[in-house]
């Protein structure tokens, strides 16, 4: 299937690649992030406030509810509790993406 598809030919966006990026941002538990090419709502609603429904400490392709997964499956907490992230958009790009910086709320006063 193409890449960025689903099996029916849908945007794979919610079901795999946001979830995963989410998932990448919160193992790697780094305390500042600067991301680019970052669409202001699907950061908002799918990036930030995504979180995993399962833990898993063995390395896994797939889950049983068909979802595919990227290394390792562990429980994530929202995004938005663990990082302050401000989104800037591009002001003349057609595609309205932009960068997006998040800092880790816990380690800056």
């Amino acid at each position: 299937q193409p890449m960025g598809l689903n099996a029916l030919g849908g945007s794979n966006w919610k079901q795999w690649r946001a979830p995963a990026i989410s998932a990448i941002l919160e193992r790697s538990s780094l305390d500042v992030f600067f991301l680019q090419e970052v669409d202001a709502d699907q950061w908002k609603e799918d990036i930030m406030k995504s979180s995993s429904s399962s833990a898993s400490s063995t390395p896994t392709n797939k889950d049983s509810d068909g979802l595919h997964y990227l290394g390792y499956k562990q429980k994530i907490n929202c995004l938005s509790e663990i990082y302050e992230s401000i989104h800037f958009t591009h002001p003349i790009r057609e595609a309205r993406d932009g960068v997006a910086i998040l800092v880790k709320t816990s380690r800056f006063d």
